[in-house]
């Protein structure tokens, strides 16, 4: 299943950039090995970054994850749209396990993640306004 987000953020592509990736990933400009992450419920997964473009693109998937999960990866794009501001595209793919449910149980986990991220661009596009 895709999910897709497109959003415009009156910052710059660089500044955009720095905010998505984490520390380590700022200060390198090439690929990353892995990233551990914990959400706000409890679930930890572990991401590999496929490509990293800094500041225009990264692509990542899932090394390790919820069991939810059978496969998920995404990419980042950001196109800049003036000296201070930019367009974000966010795509996500996922697939779910166990197969046999995956009709029910896909659209449920996409709905979830769909509101995780569009909270997380929302409090991003937030906080760029607020500054």
């Amino acid at each position: 299943m895709r999910i897709r987000f497109t959003l415009g953020l009156p910052a710059s592509a660089r500044e955009v950039s720095d905010l998505l990736h984490h520390a380590t990933q700022r200060r390198l400009a090439c690929e990353i090995t892995a990233v551990r992450e914990t959400d706000r419920l409890g679930f930890t997964s572990e991401s590999a970054y496929a490509k990293f473009n800094r500041p225009y693109a990264a692509s990542l998937r899932m090394a390790r994850g919820p069991w939810a999960f059978s496969r998920l990866g995404g990419m980042w794009r950001i196109v800049p749209d003036g000296p201070q501001a930019c367009q974000l595209f966010v795509t996500y793919n996922l697939r779910t396990t166990p197969r046999y449910a995956r009709l029910v149980l896909e659209p449920l986990v996409a709905a979830v993640f769909y509101l995780q991220t569009w909270r997380r661009m929302r409090s991003l596009h937030a906080y760029l306004n607020k500054r």
